[in-house]
């Protein structure tokens, strides 16, 4: 959520300033639809994050390269559907509000704009991939530590089964 909000936040003060710098004057607010545009890309990347989320959760226990195999077109797709989520939702506010209308979403601005969102949601992909596997590098500390106390209290019953062993035979008759 923190990356997405971030991402509209920094897409509103970079909009608003380079819209102020084309026009020659101070930095200023871009019509509110625009913002709302902006804030609408929220209503599919949530949910698509949360779905990368559990996939990736899924996947943990596998290896890197499957991983990668799945997730890598994953996110590709996930890119692609957000480009065009945010050009239609751009399009039908303009129109709502009687803005000049959009230039249909294919060729170049198609492949920059997902090229944008292809960026985020890896970044979100490589950010779960740490945590998955900070949290398995954990759990191996854990059960090393468990190994290591479990391998202690075999040595020391070792070493009790020697002593008596040595006083079994040393003293025979004296159990």
């Amino acid at each position: 959520a923190l990356l997405w909000c971030g991402s509209v936040a920094l897409g509103a003060i970079s909009v608003t300033l380079a819209q102020s710098v084309s026009i020659g004057a101070g930095p200023t607010l871009l019509e509110a639809w625009k913002y709302l545009w902006m804030l609408s890309t929220l209503l599919l990347a949530f949910p698509l994050s949360f779905a990368l989320y559990k996939m990736m959760l899924a996947l943990a226990s596998r290896p890197a390269v499957v991983r990668l195999l799945v997730i890598a077109p994953v996110v590709l797709v996930a890119a692609i559907l957000q480009a065009v989520f945010d050009h239609q939702t751009g399009a039908f506010l303009a129109r709502l509000v009687g803005a000049p209308p959009f230039r249909p979403l294919i060729g170049t601005a198609l492949i920059l704009n997902t090229n944008s969102y292809l960026g985020l949601y890896a970044l979100y992909a490589c950010l779960i991939e740490l945590g998955t596997v900070r949290a398995r590098a954990q759990r191996y500390a854990r059960e090393a530590a468990e190994h290591a106390l479990q391998g202690a209290g075999a040595r020391e019953l070792a070493r009790k089964a020697q002593l008596g062993l040595l006083w079994f035979q040393l003293n025979p008759d004296f159990p």
